[in-house]
């Protein structure tokens, strides 16, 4: 059997195909398919001779994937015919080798009948997708391309392969069906392929490997692509496709409509949609081969590590050497020294007899001259053991020398992590007296180990933001901060000014809607839901600066802190950058970067506090910038603060009102010395929101 999958882009074609591998279906070698990427991390399952057949027969008559409008395939010249049915023919003659198999390429709704005529038992499998999605996801991919524009090239999509496909047997696969229910709608394509291919050529797949194939996180067109405006053609055929009714869908088909505007249009997309493919390709080359310096890299460090591990192996074991033979040394002296002894106590015994002859006394005093000679002789052979073992531990040292030679190379700054590790080690081991010969550095080796582990790869990172109706800040705040973070948790409030909107364009973005108690309790609903290894903690009024990209993958692996306090600028002014300095405003620390750890707990009801245990550092950069004087004039400002002073009933008002009415002190503003983490683009769009006071030097 010979399977063809069609269906309009971003219709869950690629998922389809990889589920009939999973059925034991051929697919083709991952070399001979286009490679995954951001857009479709599970895998395209499009062979690159498929995809090049079928364009080169659009492009032939000056059509594309985006421009389709008017192809028909008795247009194609005749020498480009002859090269498609040579090549169509040698493609399907080595598939066939593999029976039975399957390709896919959602051009086949306009090209199937090329192909045809070289297929013997053909089965076309359907993959169709709620149009609203389907438009949704790709202005997501090419944000130029109107929703208009993508429900009506999705319409024309499924008319042709419908057309296309009248009189072959049929399967399909409802993509909404199947990433809600993956387990019935496979069975359900696994039913139909039996009936049409027989139980021995198709096995179900197994449950681990549907889980790993269809995952519904990855989908981010679902949200609010329903309400999109369908017009009564479309919402007919998305009705007539979600009941399978064949025959009108093929009488809606061979009716056929055409959008006035469409044919002109659509070039235009399609070189705009050209340009940012040629682009993502060369991003991913280029992430590629950096990739791949890094790894080279990597691998050299690696060796240099070991060769040097090996030299360090080597003396450890010739100190053991060493510290044995002294150990037996000293032995050896002990036992001279309780002989000597006990010479001595015979010679005062002999003294002491008045018996005892003068030749017994000398001789007695020839054997305590002889034996001491003998106890000096042992003793200089144990100084000399002990001088070796103090050129054991000046080789370490030389050994820490080049080590630090090492660390001064090129390839040792790539892995600065890595160098920090092994010096701490021999750190340590200088700080050590020689009472530690025997086991200093075996648990040097130790230490290493662990802290080469601890760096190997960057902790991850939670971004938490509270927000209530903060839809002009919101998009800056996450902006700012989106690139370093693992996933970003939103906590609303009951926004009703379109935040919600704003922040559904981050795909990192989980919201949680909470109703407000207070700071704290707010706060805590985010604790409770971070799943990385660190939180940061931001207001939606308040960007990140500039120094925070350099300074993050510093802090989070530094293994002795467990929180660390950023300084916040109150700033009055955009262009120029400035803030306000009194006796509260600047420096105003703040602790906002907190390892997670089981038990963490915000309290008080306003300045919420929270008790860690562990070191944490006040750092000088990066900075938190705070929008809130340039988003609330006077009276706004004192309307908060007379909030925060019925929370807090009464305590710290004043405090407060240092912040908020700062005009009542005295007070100074001053340029900033760090950027906002903004780029040109998200500083204008941020400028729009805010009041004129900010975006001049009128402001105080």
């Amino acid at each position: 059997m010979q399977l063809v999958v069609v269906g309009m882009h971003r219709s869950g074609t690629s998922a389809v195909t990889g589920l009939l591998s999973q059925c034991e279906i051929h697919a083709g070698a991952p070399s001979e398919h286009f490679p995954f990427d951001a857009w479709n991390p599970k895998g395209y399952w499009e062979r690159k001779e498929v995809v090049a057949i079928n364009e080169l027969a659009l492009s032939s008559v000056g059509k594309s994937w985006l421009d389709v409008e008017g192809f028909e395939p008795d247009l194609v010249p005749p020498e480009t015919r002859a090269e498609l049915d040579q090549r169509i023919s040698q493609l399907v003659g080595s598939l066939d080798e593999h029976r039975p198999w399957v390709i896919k390429d959602p051009r086949f709704c306009f090209t199937l009948s090329l192909w045809l005529e070289h297929l013997v038992d053909p089965i076309c499998v359907m993959a169709y997708r709620h149009p609203g999605e389907v438009a949704l996801s790709l202005k997501r991919r090419h944000e130029w391309i109107p929703l208009e524009f993508g429900l009506a090239l999705w319409e024309r999509y499924v008319m042709e392969s419908i057309a296309l496909s009248r009189g072959l047997p049929r399967v399909s696969v409802c993509y909404n069906r199947l990433l809600d229910d993956p387990s019935g709608e496979t069975s359900r394509l696994v039913s139909s392929l039996r009936s049409l291919m027989g139980d021995t050529l198709v096995r179900a797949p197994s449950a681990s490997q549907l889980s790993e194939l269809i995952d519904k996180s990855l989908s981010h067109c679902s949200a609010g692509a329903h309400d999109a405006q369908l017009s009564p053609s479309q919402e007919e055929l998305w009705e007539a496709l979600r009941a399978e009714r064949w025959e009108t869908l093929e009488d809606m088909a061979g009716a056929g409509t055409t959008d006035s505007w469409f044919e002109s249009l659509a070039p235009v997309l399609y070189e705009l949609t050209q340009l940012d493919e040629r682009y993502r390709a060369l991003k991913w080359q280029h992430e590629q081969r950096l990739d791949e310096g890094i790894r080279s890299a990597s691998a050299m460090l690696q060796t240099e590590l070991e060769a040097k591990d090996q030299a360090l192996a080597g003396l450890r074991r010739e100190a053991e050497l060493r510290v044995i033979e002294v150990e037996a040394l000293q032995a050896e002296t002990q036992t001279l020294r309780v002989q000597l002894d006990e010479h001595e106590a015979r010679l005062r015994e002999a003294q002491c007899r008045e018996q005892t002859s003068t030749a017994d006394l000398e001789r007695l005093s020839d054997e305590l001259r002889i034996e001491r000679r003998s106890g000096d002789r042992m003793s200089r052979r144990s100084h000399r053991l002990e001088h070796m073992v103090l050129e054991a531990i000046d080789g370490a040292r030389t050994l820490d020398r080049l080590l630090s030679e090492t660390r001064s190379s090129e390839s040792w700054r790539v892995g600065h992590s890595l160098t920090r590790a092994f010096n701490s080690v021999l750190l340590r081991s200088r700080s050590e007296g020689t009472e530690d010969t025997r086991f200093g550095v075996e648990n040097q080796l130790d230490a290493l180990a662990a802290e080469l582990a601890e760096t190997s790869a960057l902790p991850s990172l939670s971004v938490c933001v509270l927000t209530q109706n903060n839809c002009r800040t919101i998009g800056s705040c996450l902006a700012s901060v989106a690139e370093f973070a693992d996933e970003i948790i939103v906590v609303d409030s009951n926004s009703s000014d379109g935040t919600l909107d704003v922040v559904a364009d981050e795909p990192k973005v989980r919201v949680i809607a909470h109703d407000f108690a207070d700071i704290a309790s707010q706060r805590n609903v985010y604790l409770g839901a971070a799943r990385c290894d660190w939180i940061l903690s931001l207001d939606a009024d308040e960007v990140m600066g500039s120094e925070f990209a350099t300074a993050l993958p510093r802090l989070l692996r530094y293994p002795d802190y467990v929180a660390y306090w950023f300084p916040r600028y109150w700033l009055c002014s955009l262009t120029p950058l400035r803030y306000v300095v009194n006796d509260r405003t600047y420096p105003d620390i703040q602790l906002r970067l907190i390892r997670n750890r089981p038990g963490l707990e915000f309290r008080n009801r306003v300045h919420q506090a929270i008790d860690i245990l562990g070191r944490h550092l006040v750092l000088d950069e990066p900075h938190l910038f705070h929008l809130h004087y340039l988003l609330h004039d006077r009276e706004q400002r004192e309307a908060r603060l007379s909030q925060y002073e019925q929370l807090s009933r009464g305590s710290g008002s004043g405090i407060y009102r240092s912040y908020y009415i700062y005009e009542e002190t005295s007070f100074r503003v001053e340029d900033c010395q760090e950027e906002l983490n903004l780029g040109d683009h998200e500083l204008q769009r941020l400028m729009s929101h805010l009041a004129p006071m900010s975006r001049s030097e009128d402001s105080p």
